[in-house]
């Protein structure tokens, strides 16, 4: 399975940023392995957030283990991706996967400033099309 990790540095001993935007890289990682099949370095990129969550929706990952998530970013990875994503601040990558794989991270249900959503959340059961911001559809 592929799954992305936003982190402060390019390695699994970097630990899980405070918040999505806060994150200096995503990694991409295969965790039958756990290998590094893509690193996407943020210093330099106009619009990190959104490309980093852009990558790890075109890397096709299932899940995304971050800080929390800004609004635009979070409608890529949930509500178009259907990535799930997990809390990981301060965790190693390396710890945070086998914590990804123990059930021990929390849901990120929502986007930061968000009511948060009990039905957008679940490993097995995909993306059911719910959006985050239907006020602003009305």
């Amino acid at each position: 399975m592929k799954i992305a990790l936003a982190l402060d540095g390019n390695t699994l001993d970097s630990v899980i940023s405070e918040d999505f935007a806060a994150s200096q890289y995503l990694l991409i990682v295969e965790t039958d392995n756990n290998t590094i099949v893509e690193t996407v370095d943020g210093s330099n990129i106009e619009g990190k957030t959104m490309a980093f969550a852009k990558a790890a929706a075109d890397a096709e990952c299932e899940v995304l283990i971050s800080g929390p998530i800004e609004k635009e970013p979070f409608i890529v990875i949930a509500d178009e991706a259907c990535i799930t994503r997990y809390n990981g601040v301060g965790i190693k990558g390396h710890d945070a996967i086998v914590d990804m794989e123990n059930y021990a991270l929390p849901l990120i249900r929502d986007h930061i400033g968000g009511e948060g959503c009990e039905d957008h959340h679940s490993d097995e059961h995909g993306c059911d099309g719910h959006h985050h911001d239907e006020e602003e559809d009305e």
